[in-house]
């Protein structure tokens, strides 16, 4: 009933001004047709324009008469029965319609409606779905608030990267359910360590964040990414299953490292990566060393894209000879970048920078080009290495099967090389495109067996044409014991599987007779061909 109050004595209100309004209307319309037959008459002195004078007059009158019983009575009645009401009356006059009052109601209700979902779509906007905490895009106002807040009061702002450890694994083991339990958990265990004033983000994917305002030292935040560690490193019981997980930490404090939000995000995340990459599971502040190799990073990363641009990369040929005949079975493909200071790179002085770049897809598919037009020689069989981020990019693979299916490249002359890191990045989408390329006749070849993660169940699951064991391995043949044991075994579980040896960097002739001894299938090294460059195009 107070919104109804409201209501009447809003339109109370507005009332008498409209009935002023038609009122005037009504009089100036009169008066302008008065005034236009005068000034008619003063110019024509016509007494022949009296009759339609007097007749648009009629009906100026008539319209007013018709405006003032049809708009304006009615509209003064309901004005004064308002007026009328005592503000502390509780019933509605007969005269106010419930009609308008039901359109009213319906407004007020429409505006409400329109503001909760304005403020829902600013959450949407600033918040992550699954676990309801703050975006990159929250965050990063956030930050940037906090460092002008820093410089006035001189204090520091700290800046925590975390990346969850083995997560993955349990993502794709267990599936997206069960990860996203997983990670809402994460989020619950970190707000009970870090305090009200402490903004905890998520970032996407297994990546969150935490801003530290207000820091007197940096030993307060060793103490946080202490406790975070510890906190997240804690058993996760989902489903009746216990997971364990860890997490890599990188920091970076304003105005020590930088006062730009997205600088100290790139600082704090390139730390993380620094100790993922040495030990996980652990906490590393930004260093001035961490920064220079951070900053080289990004000279190469710029350096290899205009190569890229370019097509300054090349790619060398080093052949694959059988032991028992010294035939050439096949060619691997090497990716060369001829850099201007530092002479010949090979990828692995250049393949984070590629990943970074995200240039893998563009590089694959010139290699593929370049396999299809300018081949050793015609009928050579080709190998080409596939990274864990090409097999699982859909479109990429899309692009490679119909490249076969158009017969572009032909199946019988092409082999994958996969690395074992690849099984391990995702076992499901590996296992079907492997068998869907099998399918089309390509054989797949696992690289650089015994270094990775591999396990006889991948073996077993994967649908392997070789093994190729590694050069470290090989180098070890008439060196250590252990080696030869090793390569002894590989070489027998592999025939057992129905899978055929190559054994890379062979460069001395004992070498060689060990491994034909041993009937490896086939050789690769410098003591049977080093790499050649092949036609540019």
């Amino acid at each position: 009933m107070n919104a109804e109050r409201t209501q009447r004595q809003a339109l109370s209100g507005r009332t008498p001004s409209l009935r002023h309004r038609l009122l005037s209307s009504a009089l100036l319309t009169g008066l302008a047709a008065g005034l236009i037959a005068f000034v008619i008459f003063r110019l024509d002195n016509n007494p022949a324009i009296w009759p339609p004078l007097a007749f648009a007059l009629l009906i100026s009158i008539c319209a007013y008469i018709v405006a003032n019983l049809l708009i304006l009575h009615p509209i003064r009645r309901f004005t004064d029965n308002i007026e009328s009401l005592d503000e502390n009356d509780e019933t509605l006059p007969d005269a106010l319609p419930r009609e308008f009052i039901n359109a009213t109601e319906a407004f007020v209700a429409l505006r409400t409606r329109l503001m909760s979902c304005e403020q829902e779509l600013d959450h949407l906007i600033h918040h992550d779905t699954l676990t309801g905490l703050p975006n990159r895009v929250r965050f990063r106002g956030r930050l940037s608030d906090a460092i002008e807040a820093a410089e006035t009061s001189h204090t520091l702002t700290g800046l925590l990267f975390i990346d969850l450890d083995r997560f993955k694994q349990v993502n794709d083991s267990y599936g997206h359910a069960t990860g996203d339990r997983m990670l809402q958990d994460v989020a619950q265990r970190l707000h009970k360590v870090f305090r009200q004033d402490d903004l905890i983000a998520r970032l996407g994917g297994d990546e969150f964040a935490v801003l530290l305002p207000d820091q007197r030292q940096r030993e307060q935040m060793t103490e946080l990414a202490q406790k975070a560690l510890n906190a997240i490193q804690r058993p996760y019981e989902i489903d009746g299953r216990l997971f364990y997980s860890g997490a890599s930490i990188g920091i970076a404090v304003a105005p020590d490292d930088g006062t730009d939000p997205d600088r100290l995000i790139q600082l704090a995340d390139a730390a993380m990566y620094a100790v993922k990459r040495e030990e996980g599971s652990s906490f590393r502040f930004v260093s001035d060393d961490l920064t220079a190799k951070a900053a080289a990073r990004h000279v190469l990363e710029n350096e290899l894209r205009d190569a890229v641009q370019h097509h300054r990369l090349a790619l060398h040929y080093q052949p694959v000879v059988a032991t028992d005949d010294d035939r050439i079975h096949c060619y691997e493909s090497l990716l060369r970048w001829p850099h201007a200071e530092q002479g010949m790179l090979r990828p692995a002085s250049f393949m984070n920078a590629l990943n970074d770049a995200g240039l893998c897809t563009r590089i694959s598919d010139w290699a593929l080009d370049h396999l299809e037009t300018s081949p050793p020689n015609p009928d050579a069989v080709l190998s080409i290495n596939l990274s864990a981020r090409l097999l699982h990019d859909e479109a990429f693979a899309q692009r490679l099967f119909e490249r076969l299916d158009e017969g572009c490249l032909m199946p019988r002359h092409l082999i994958l090389e996969i690395t074992e890191d690849t099984l391990e990045a995702d076992l499901r989408g590996a296992a079907r495109t492997l068998h869907a390329l099998k399918k089309h006749g390509v054989r797949i070849a696992l690289d650089d067996f015994g270094t990775g993660q591999a396990s006889l169940s991948h073996l077993r699951r994967f649908p392997f044409d070789y093994i190729k064991i590694d050069r470290s391995f090989t180098a070890g043949i008439g060196r250590l014991t252990t080696d030869e044991k090793l390569v002894q075994a590989i070489i027998r579980l592999a025939h057992a599987l129905d899978m055929q040896v190559v054994a890379e960097g062979v460069e001395t002739e004992h070498q060689r007779d060990f491994l034909t001894a041993e009937r490896c299938d086939y050789i690769q090294g410098y003591l049977v061909g080093k790499p050649v460059a092949g036609p540019r195009t």
